[in-house]
């Protein structure tokens, strides 16, 4: 509940069992936890209850509660308390994805799931076993793979559509580590349609293009992997993929993904051209199925262009799903994609992320200025930042941009709330999002041909009025003093500026739902 400790016994004749309770230093943590979001309660019937509260570092904190007077069976499902079913786990003390356990009467069980391993990327559909910890008094650790973190990606289709080999692929690879990219988490290397053969082998099985991939498919994630990163490949859940050059995956769902994880495939593209007009939710879960069968994890990104609003259905099968149709190297589509995705915000969360499309930064459509507000939206709201672009071929401007640490870590904050407009004026909008730490992201936005001044009032990001705040421009890299009424910048065409605030004085701590933060920023942006 995130509740004040305030202890009301005889501290003078404590008895032991109460000391273990009240000193219980792993549930006081939970109590403390930075993030500060309350408990809420998120399932149970009659007198069996499941509270959650989501933690730092993609943590989650379960209560199961018996308020009966008789021993019940408790259950708490993943989807029930936040986490994506693919990061659930087969354990000591529960089955894959639901914790399970005989609770006393008048009595509860604590557990945090919490992540397995420090590595950060996306969350993975996997089936790896995890550990239970103490039970009794102390709460119990149920370690799931559950990276609530989403890592970044490169993608060939932007730039070079159907025009990929085997070089593309290992320049491109040669060219995240040289950059430093893939220091910056741009870890996936990602090859999207037209790879494959027109028609399958006789035993049913895709086949790598030989006069572009000749080595296979296999031999290719191994030197990808050898550089530290990671490889992706791409499919559809029709007859056919987009392209009409290969086999899509529908029907073949186990044994495309048997074959995929064979060859060390770490992500999947998954379309959904020629789908013989079925539903998405119909033809999609087959393929997750069979992902987390082959029990190697492998990030599934539905590609359903937000036809059916997956964001209202698919945290259950994928770990991201498109929001918008494809995108182009224009500044009509960039912001048309970042307004439509904004629409589901609510449904985005450490472990499900909606996602506009990829990245066009860098592909020339647009000026630097514009490159600048498209990396900016994406990062404020969460998106996987998946870049379009030849990497082999980087302007300085574009990895600058690309490479922009601070930016990039408001898209990696563990929080995981998206950004949304909170003010529009004609051409002029603001959009916030809050951070962990008692921090927000703000983002002003001038979508007119003419300068203006934005302002972003303490009302419109939720911070209490007379707050005093410092902040910071995260493109030029530069701190303000204090301010403590509002943020003004004043802004060029199609220019936006973004501020990361840092609280004075630390009031309330923010939560996910109503955000009421106690830190902004009032500042001039030139």
């Amino acid at each position: 509940m995130k509740a004040p400790r305030l202890i009301g016994c005889d501290v003078r004749t404590m008895r032991n069992e109460s000391l273990e309770i009240l000193g219980n230093s792993e549930a006081i943590a939970v109590n403390q936890d930075k993030l500060g979001v309350q408990g809420k309660k998120v399932a149970g019937g009659g007198d069996g209850k499941v509270w959650c509260s989501p933690l730092r570092h993609g943590r989650v904190a379960v209560v199961m509660w018996n308020r009966g007077s008789s021993p019940a069976s408790i259950t708490a499902k993943w989807i029930d308390v936040g986490l994506q079913p693919s990061a659930v786990h087969e354990t000591t003390s529960s089955v894959r994805e639901r914790i399970s356990a005989v609770v006393d009467t008048h009595a509860c069980k604590m557990y945090m799931l919490t992540p397995n391993g420090t590595d950060v990327g996306y969350p993975t559909l996997d089936r790896r076993r995890s550990k239970a910890g103490r039970r009794a008094s102390e709460p119990s650790r149920e370690r799931a793979r559950h990276d609530s973190s989403h890592g970044r990606s490169w993608n060939t289709w932007n730039h070079f559509y159907c025009n990929i080999n085997k070089t593309v692929i290992r320049e491109s690879a040669d060219a995240l580590v040289s950059t430093g990219l893939a220091k910056l988490g741009y870890r996936y290397v990602n090859i999207d349609d037209c790879w494959a053969e027109h028609d399958r082998d006789s035993k049913g099985y895709l086949v790598p293009r030989k006069s572009t991939f000749p080595s296979g498919i296999k031999a290719l994630a191994d030197y990808v992997h050898g550089k530290g990163l990671k490889l992706g490949i791409y499919s559809d859940a029709g007859s056919r993929t987009c392209s009409q050059t290969m086999p899509g995956s529908l029907g073949h769902e186990q044994k495309d993904a048997e074959t995929f994880a064979s060859w060390g495939i770490d992500y999947l593209k998954y379309d959904n051209c020629n789908n013989g007009d079925l539903k998405p939710m119909k033809r999609y879960p087959a393929m997750t199925r069979a992902l987390m069968s082959t029990g190697r994890p492998i990030f599934l990104s539905l590609c359903e262009w937000g036809d059916m609003h997956p964001a209202l259905w698919a945290d259950k099968l994928g770990n991201s799903w498109r929001t918008t149709m494809d995108i182009n190297d224009s500044w009509e589509s960039m912001v048309s994609r970042a307004d439509q995705n904004e629409v589901y915000a609510e449904h985005a969360r450490p472990g499900g992320w909606n996602d506009p499309d990829m990245l066009e930064v860098g592909n020339g459509g647009m000026s630097n200025d514009e490159y600048i507000v498209h990396f900016s939206l994406w990062a404020a709201s969460k998106a996987p930042l998946l870049i379009g672009c030849d990497v082999r071929n980087l302007s300085k401007e574009t990895l600058a941009i690309l490479g922009n640490e601070e930016v990039i870590a408001v898209n990696q904050d563990p929080l995981g709330v998206q950004a949304k407009k909170v003010r529009m004026e004609g051409d002029h909008e603001v959009w916030t999002a809050p951070l962990s730490g008692y921090r927000t992201v703000v983002v002003l936005l001038n979508r007119s041909p003419e300068f203006r001044i934005i302002t972003a009032q303490w009302d419109d990001i939720g911070i209490p009025p007379k707050t005093v705040v410092e902040a910071r421009d995260l493109w030029k890299g530069i701190d303000y003093l204090k301010y403590d009424n509002c943020n003004n910048g004043d802004l060029k065409p199609m220019k936006r500026e973004e501020v990361r605030e840092q609280s004075e004085s630390q009031c309330a701590p923010p939560c996910l739902q109503d955000v009421p933060i106690d830190a902004s920023s009032s500042i001039r942006i030139g």
